[in-house]
C-alpha cells in the first residue's frame, strides 16, 4: 500500500471533498486501491484537511493533458480536525527530506514521512 498527497486548488474540487463522502478526480499518477490518499487544499490555509482510501483507478482514456491520464475514486473520508497547517509540519520537521511545496497534482509520499506524519495526528 502506498501513501499520496494530493494537491487541491480548485473551488469545485474543495466543494465536493467537503460535502460528499466519495468523490472522482483525474490525476497525473495512478494510485491503486486501498492506497491512502492526503489532501493539501494549496489555498487558502495551505492545509492538510482530509485523508481518503482508494476506491477504484483506471486509466482515462479521455485525457486532455499528463495531468488527467488516471480517473480515481476515494471513499472513506476523514477530516483532520483541525486541519494541519503547512507551516506545522515544516515547523516540526515533518517533511524534512521531502519537498515542502505541492502544485496542483500527485504525490507518492515516502515512509518515513508518513510516519513522522502518522505521529502527529494518531
Amino acid at each position: 500500500m502506498k501513501r499520496w498527497l494530493i494537491s487541491i486548488e480548485d473551488p469545485l474540487i474543495k466543494y465536493d471533498i467537503n460535502s460528499k463522502e466519495e468523490i472522482t478526480l483525474f490525476l497525473n499518477k495512478y494510485p491503486k486501491k486501498e492506497d491512502i490518499v492526503l489532501i493539501y487544499n494549496k489555498s487558502p490555509g495551505s492545509c492538510f484537511s482530509h485523508i481518503f482510501t482508494v476506491k477504484d483507478s483506471q486509466a482515462y482514456e479521455y485525457h486532455n493533458t499528463p495531468q488527467d491520464r488516471y480517473q480515481v475514486t476515494l471513499h472513506r473520508k476523514s477530516k483532520l480536525s483541525p486541519p494541519l497547517q503547512l507551516q506545522e509540519l515544516k515547523s516540526r520537521n515533518i517533511l524534512d527530506g521531502w519537498q515542502t511545496k505541492f502544485s496542483t497534482r500527485a504525490y507518492e509520499i515516502p515512509d518515513r514521512v508518513w510516519l513522522r506524519f502518522q505521529d502527529l495526528v494518531l
